[in-house]
């Protein structure tokens, strides 16, 4: 990832694995809305579609180097300690594999240095984290337990990554007891009382991240209001403290915090671009677009904020605007798969079907295991009309995601308009009990599709619903309803059933898009 991208993305905290808990839960919950606008993953991690960010300096606390602020010298031990400013540079920046070579270049003339154990331990607990690898944690842990132990502890800073990387393996490996581990070690480390301030908020921070893995989340912010009385400049435990209320179902508490940060970081575009995400969660669309234009403002270069701002506008219906910020993103970082997919989603919406399918593959070149991404590319193709081509996306991101049972019915249906019916109920045969035993409602719509229930009972079965996902049910029902018409030549009853889909207001839906194309600009003829 380019570095103007990733000098302010850096790793997020424990609070964005207990959201995306919570999100994937909804998913399991709510099968009808599983094929929505995917948000965004990058070097951060996603609430509901938007970056939260915080960043790296305060992640491992402050990154303390006074060991690196010593005279300079001649010759070799000149080069070495170069190379650790330069490894320290590297890992402000976010170039961590980086930081890592420059650390390796140091310890093979000195295994023994401890400053360039701590740097490489920082930057393999990061790249670890964000890349979702345990044995890069691991290997960032050793590290920082190798400085802690030729120092003897003398500098509080060497259990930053070490505590970091244990929550964070916890994370990874779905392992508690690495958590406890880390909560036991900044518990001692805390108990020092020749701690500075900063030293002490930054293992505050650190804990309080510990806590809000192991969900004591008055614990964790307790220790961030603690590390923001110590040092009142940390803009990490501001945003955190944040979201901690917001895990905690603090709403009110969570507004005022992040109000709180803006106020004691009027010019800092990542406070604006976390308020915006969650004013975005929140159902403020209008304030959500502010906060992250307020973060452009601020960094015409920040590409997240415009990703952000970007998807805001999408699920608002704005999707020129969108389709803009996001090609502005990638003209700040063209490797970005996120806003190349963002940005297919709101081409498609306009019925850019071919530049929504080039988007889509430009995702699959950057990310080619993406399940995500292939079924993007089968709707697209599907919408085109393309339908052998979609079947075959579709296949991909079935292999790539078998859990991803809504995607049968609509590789099913791609099948059948393709002039392969038969080979489609052989291939569903197949698929039908794992589709029975994951989605209700998905078994339901595969039902209809083979005429086994007619739409009246299927539109009953929508209005059965809870009133949470009624209207997501309705929308798909009356767009399969509408493909069945339109596939047998009834082109009116077609299109009022795609009108009544649109009707629904569930724009994250692929079937909501599909209608809207059907219907195409005049709303009146179908495809």
């Amino acid at each position: 990832m380019k570095s103007l991208v990733v000098r302010l993305v850096q790793q997020v905290t424990w609070l964005c694995q207990a959201r995306l808990a919570l999100v994937d839960d909804r998913k399991k919950a709510l099968p009808a809305r599983r094929n929505r606008i995917r948000g965004p993953f990058l070097a951060a991690t996603v609430f509901a579609g938007t970056f939260l960010l915080i960043s790296s300096s305060q992640i491992l606390g402050q990154l303390p180097f006074p060991l690196l602020n010593q005279p300079r010298r001649l010759g070799r031990l000149d080069s070495m300690e170069q190379a650790k400013r330069d490894a320290e540079d590297a890992y402000r920046r976010g170039e961590y594999t980086k930081a890592v070579e420059l650390a390796n270049s140091v310890l093979q003339v000195d295994p023994t240095d401890h400053v360039a154990l701590y740097l490489r331990a920082s930057a393999r607990v990061e790249l670890g984290r964000t890349q979702n690898d345990a044995q890069l944690l691991r290997d960032g842990i050793a590290d920082a337990r190798e400085a802690i132990r030729l120092t003897q502890a003398r500098t509080a800073s060497y259990y930053l990554p070490y505590i970091y990387g244990m929550v964070s393996l916890a994370a990874v490996e779905k392992h508690r007891p690495h958590a406890e581990v880390a909560l036991q070690v900044a518990d001692q480390v805390l108990q020092n009382p020749q701690l500075t301030k900063e030293e002490r908020a930054n293992l505050l921070y650190q804990r309080a991240g510990v806590y809000g893995y192991l969900q004591r989340l008055k614990d964790a912010v307790r220790d961030y209001e603690e590390a923001i009385r110590l040092q009142p400049s940390h803009l990490g435990a501001y945003l955190a403290l944040a979201e901690a209320h917001a895990s905690a179902g603090e709403m009110g508490k969570a507004e005022q915090a992040f109000d709180r940060a803006a106020r004691a970081f009027p010019n800092s575009p990542l406070v604006f671009n976390n308020r915006g995400m969650f004013r975005q969660r929140r159902g403020e669309p209008e304030k959500a677009i502010a906060d992250f234009s307020r973060a452009i403002e601020l960094d015409p270069n920040f590409a997240v904020a415009y990703i952000n701002r970007g998807f805001s506008l999408l699920e608002s219906g704005k999707y020129e605007a969108a389709e803009n910020d996001l090609t502005a993103a990638i003209r700040i970082d063209p490797q970005q798969p996120t806003a190349y997919s963002l940005r297919g989603t709101a081409r498609l919406c306009q019925a850019k079907l071919k530049e929504a399918i080039s988007d889509y593959e430009k995702v699959l070149g950057l990310d080619p295991n993406s399940a995500v991404a292939q079924a993007d590319l089968g709707f697209a193709r599907f919408f085109s009309g393309d339908y052998q081509a979609a079947v075959t996306a579709f296949d991909r991101a079935l292999e790539r995601d078998p859990s991803a049972v809504y995607l049968i019915t609509w590789r099913y249906w791609a099948a059948v308009r393709a002039g392969r019916e038969q080979e489609a109920k052989a291939w569903l045969q197949q698929h039908r009990e794992q589709v029975k035993k994951s989605s209700e409602w998905v078994d339901h719509l595969v039902a209809f599709l083979t005429g086994e229930i007619d739409q009246e009972r299927l539109l009953k079965m929508a209005e059965a619903a809870e009133p949470g996902i009624r209207p997501a049910r309705a929308c798909e029902a009356h767009y399969f309803i509408g493909q069945r018409h339109q596939h047998a030549g009834r082109s009116e009853q077609a299109a009022e059933h795609y009108r009544q889909a649109l009707k629904t207001e569930q724009r994250h839906l692929s079937a909501y898009r599909g209608a809207k194309l059907a219907l195409g600009a005049s709303g009146n003829s179908t495809q």
